[in-house]
């Protein structure tokens, strides 16, 4: 099992893979070896609205980060009324 684990990978990271990883990435990233020297002018109403999605995101991302804690705590008050914040 290791030995076959252990081939595996190093068929996957011998020269020719990583070339081809490589190869993918580049093609990815710049299609037909294109690059593109200035960003394409956005509108201010785009500008606006990928503010706000991002906004929305990042806010749902520290609310669903935080909102356990806050459960905790109310939890915590709940078994140790005579515990307040701070004290």
């Amino acid at each position: 099992m290791r030995r076959k684990l252990r081939e595996a990978l190093k068929s996957l990271t011998d020269e020719t893979h990583i070339l081809r990883y490589l190869q993918s990435f580049r093609e990815s990233l710049w299609p037909g070896d294109e690059y593109r020297t200035q960003p394409l002018p956005r509108s201010a109403a785009t500008k606006a609205e990928t503010r706000e999605e991002a906004n929305r995101k990042l806010s749902a991302l520290i609310l669903g980060a935080v909102e356990p804690f806050c459960e905790v705590v109310s939890v915590l008050k709940l078994v140790f009324p005579q515990i307040s914040p701070g004290t």
